[in-house]
């Protein structure tokens, strides 16, 4: 990034800055130390420029600390929420996976019973068959005793 060379007055004093952010960008900053400066020294009339420059450092230092801290934290909410959700993608494959596992079991389970049927139905027909042959066996058998007792 190019340098960026800016001269600044903040309470009376000239300053050159040289910076890597833009012009509009180290104005806004020392406007922004200018006035919490000068409200310091609104504030308490008996201290000097120095003192007011060194107690506004301190309160920038300390919103600086607290907003470490606060991201800090964030990161590691987000660390651990991203953690939850792999975990959570990975139970949700390995739930898709148990439910394509299923699946195919039961596919095959269906199949199963479609064949299990066809064999009954075979089963079922031979028994038709041989219950017809022996009614047949029976009633030609009677026949026969019929026959031969008339004789």
């Amino acid at each position: 990034m190019e340098k960026t060379k800016v001269k600044l007055n903040i309470c009376g004093s000239d300053y050159t800055i040289i910076s890597d952010e833009n012009e509009e960008y180290v104005k806004d900053i020392a406007q922004k130390v200018d006035n919490k400066i000068s409200e310091v020294l609104e504030q308490n009339t008996k201290i000097s420029m120095a003192t007011a420059a060194v107690l506004v450092a301190l309160d920038y230092c300390d919103d600086f600390s607290k907003v470490q801290k606060r991201e800090d934290s964030l990161k590691e909410k987000i660390n651990k929420q991203s953690e939850e959700l792999k975990a959570c993608r990975e139970q949700n494959e390995k739930a898709k996976q148990e439910i394509n596992n299923l699946l195919n079991q039961s596919e095959n389970l269906y199949k199963q019973i479609d064949k299990d049927k066809k064999e009954i139905e075979q089963l079922k027909e031979k028994c038709q068959m041989g219950f017809k042959e022996t009614v047949n066996d029976v009633i030609t058998e009677s026949n026969l005793k019929d026959e031969v007792a008339s004789f």
